[in-house]
């Protein structure tokens, strides 16, 4: 009858571990405070002094701004998030139509973006450049693709001289343009290259 008494028990300790979520019951470090606050305690017990609270606080603040600075990833299917609607223009005498961007694409507008495309040289003596989903041979000023396939890239340094079609990694801070037609929908400001690594 013990044995029993004893193997019921057993089980019963068992299947209540099995079932409980001990992971509820840590204390994660979720901010930079609680990361200093546990260096500090640290310091207390083991004697390293202020100078180990003030490492820790310095590379935790490196590594949010790191994230906090990297570039959404950005393809050329958000961009179709868009209609056009006909509207009259002072400036032509006409009706034009301008784009209404949806909620999706919105939501990148002013943040940091980066996509790849084929390099179109605007003018190259001035430095003036849009990045393509398609080659020149099939993009939008060919006629053989719309407007959303086209960023104008507003570069924050002087660019070196790319080549027609060049494929890179262009990343800026987004901008949607629905008032001037005189310019493209979509640009990117402060461009600028990324380097394959």
């Amino acid at each position: 009858m013990d044995k029993l008494i004893k193997y019921l028990l057993s089980g019963t300790v068992f299947f209540v571990m099995m079932c409980v979520d001990f992971s509820s019951m840590c204390k994660h470090v979720r901010s930079a405070e609680k990361v200093t606050t546990f260096a500090y305690r640290q310091d207390k017990y083991y004697g390293a002094g202020k100078e180990l609270r003030e490492q820790a606080q310095k590379k935790l603040t490196e590594k949010l701004i790191e994230l906090d600075e990297r570039a959404v990833n950005m393809n050329w299917e958000q961009l179709l998030d868009l209609s056009f609607i006909a509207k009259y223009n002072k400036e032509y005498d006409l009706d034009l139509l301008y784009p209404v961007f949806g909620n999706k694409i919105k939501k990148l507008s002013g943040k940091k973006v980066q996509i790849s495309g084929y390099m179109i040289p605007l003018d190259i003596k001035e430095g003036i450049y849009a990045i393509s989903k398609f080659t020149y041979a099939s993009c939008f000023f060919c006629g053989g693709a719309g407007v959303e396939s086209v960023i104008s890239l507003k570069f924050k340094n002087k660019p070196r001289k790319y080549r027609t079609d060049e494929f890179c990694t262009i990343q800026g801070i987004l901008e949607l343009n629905d008032t001037d037609v005189n310019d493209f929908i979509y640009l990117f400001k402060e461009a600028e290259e990324l380097k394959n690594k």
